[in-house]
């Protein structure tokens, strides 16, 4: 008889053990699927953005946590970067053309700009001032040191991963702050210091903005959910390398452009491939 009991005990105790037990492995793999809450056998939740940007124009912005896609209609190239490596590809499908590098050898104002400077995100002191929202978006709003009209909107309502962070910081030319920027305005004090850069025999302020006074550089318009295609985020192949980016973002209409305004200031060597800092032969 004690036997029974001892056995029955045993299993009463077995059995509340697995009550207990049970519970806790189901709660531990929940918090296993990391921060944004989706197992990596789900398919990703992507972000669709419409943003405008001073330098870029209209660009199209795909997010989702691991990998990132940019259809820039005014340079009409693509930007595709992801897990693992990260490594951003820039590419023109028409003239099948792609650069491709480690993203802290990106920068967006070397796109558009053939004399900037390869920098990355400005570590400004950021001092939060309040939040809000577009369309239904959640941001919190900064202010720089230099007014409290110079201001940035970021978001962290899209779970990304941080070097997402880093890359839209890069190709916006964004102070560097947690979550994905939706807004940035630059007052551009006249007692600002200009940037320049010498080619040849004339100064050019290459990375610097001239205007002055309040200018906004970046807007988003509106976003939504779309389904997840992997598809859109296959980069390209067979494509011709070439080791500068705006040899690819600048269409063959526009560095005929360029070649025209060198030619008239009188370059007669390869000075319209110069960077920064470099001199004519």
């Amino acid at each position: 008889m004690i036997i029974c009991d001892r056995k029955l005990k045993l299993a009463l105790t077995i059995q509340l053990k697995l009550l207990v037990a049970v519970p806790l492995v189901v709660f531990g793999s929940l918090l296993a699927t990391g921060a944004d809450g989706a197992s990596k056998n789900q398919t990703p939740v992507v972000y669709q953005l419409e943003q405008y940007s001073d330098s870029l124009g209209d660009c199209v912005v795909f997010v989702y946590h691991d990998g990132a896609k940019v259809v820039c209609k005014k340079l009409k190239c693509e930007l595709i970067t992801k897990a693992p490596d990260w490594k951003v590809h820039c590419f023109r499908k028409d003239d099948r053309i792609e650069w491709s590098n480690e993203i802290q050898k990106f920068n967006g104002e070397t796109m558009s700009n053939p004399f900037a400077r390869l920098r990355p995100p400005r570590q400004a002191k950021l001092t939060e001032v309040g939040h809000g929202a577009i369309n239904g978006l959640k941001y919190t709003k900064f202010k720089t040191p230099i007014s409290a009209n110079d201001q940035l909107y970021t978001t962290k309502d899209l779970a990304v991963a941080p070097p997402l962070e880093e890359f839209l910081a890069r190709l916006y030319y964004t102070p560097k702050a947690e979550g994905i920027p939706l807004y940035r305005c630059v007052d551009n004090r006249p007692d600002r210091k200009i940037e320049e850069a010498k080619v040849g025999i004339i100064k050019i302020a290459a990375n610097t903005d001239l205007r002055t006074g309040l200018v906004k550089k970046l807007e988003t318009k509106g976003w939504k959910k779309i389904a997840f295609n992997a598809s859109e985020f296959m980069v390209p192949t067979g494509f011709k390398q070439l080791r500068e980016i705006s040899q690819v973002s600048y269409s063959s209409e526009k560095k005929g452009e360029f070649n025209e305004i060198f030619d008239a200031i009188g370059f007669k060597t390869d000075a319209r491939n110069l960077k920064s800092g470099a001199k004519t032969k």
